[in-house]
C-alpha cells in the first residue's frame, strides 16, 4: 500500500512539473515590469516619432525591439488631423485648438489587458507658430506621460 500511495505521490509531481514548464511566462502586471516595447505601425509616422521619443526620454528604462514576440508589451495607437485654413489659423497660430491629436495604448503581449493608456494633443499657445506641432509634438508629449508614469512617486 505504501509503495502505491509513494508511485502516485511522484506520478502527480512529475506531471505537476511538466504542466508548469509548459506554462507561458507571466505577462507583465504593472509599467514597472516593462523593458521592451514593440511599436505597431500608425498613421502620419505617429509610430516613427513615438520611436525616437523612447530612445530620446526613456533611454536605459525601455527599449523599443523590432520583433513582436520579443516584446514585453505593445504599443498600438492612433492620431488624427485637422486640415483647412480656419484650423491652421486657430490651431497654429493662436493656439486656441490643436491640430493633432494621438491617443496610445500599452497592451499586454497576448492583447487581452491594457496595462496603460494615453492621448495628447500638439496645441501650444506660447509660440505655437515656432514650436514643432503634428505628429512630432504628439510622440513627444504622450512618451512623456509615459515617462511620468514610470517615475518613483515620492518625486
Amino acid at each position: 500500500m505504501r509503495r502505491l500511495a509513494h508511485s502516485l505521490l511522484t506520478i502527480t509531481l512529475f506531471s505537476t512539473l511538466a504542466v508548469s514548464q509548459d506554462r507561458v511566462p507571466a505577462q507583465p502586471t504593472s509599467l514597472k515590469d516593462i523593458h521592451r516595447v514593440f511599436v505597431e505601425p500608425m498613421e502620419d509616422g505617429l509610430d516613427g516619432y513615438i520611436k525616437a521619443e523612447f530612445t530620446k526620454q526613456l533611454r536605459g528604462q525601455v527599449v523599443v525591439v523590432l520583433d513582436k514576440s520579443a516584446a514585453d508589451a505593445i504599443l498600438t495607437g492612433q492620431i488624427q488631423t485637422e486640415k483647412g485654413r480656419v484650423n491652421t489659423v486657430l490651431g497654429r497660430y493662436f493656439g486656441l485648438k490643436d491640430l493633432a491629436t494621438g491617443s496610445v495604448s500599452l497592451v499586454a503581449p497576448d492583447g487581452k489587458e491594457v496595462l496603460w493608456a494615453s492621448e495628447a494633443g500638439d496645441r501650444s499657445i506660447w509660440l505655437g507658430a515656432w514650436k514643432r506641432g503634428g505628429a512630432r509634438k504628439v510622440a513627444d508629449r504622450i512618451v512623456h506621460n509615459l515617462k511620468r508614469e514610470l517615475e518613483p512617486k515620492g518625486k
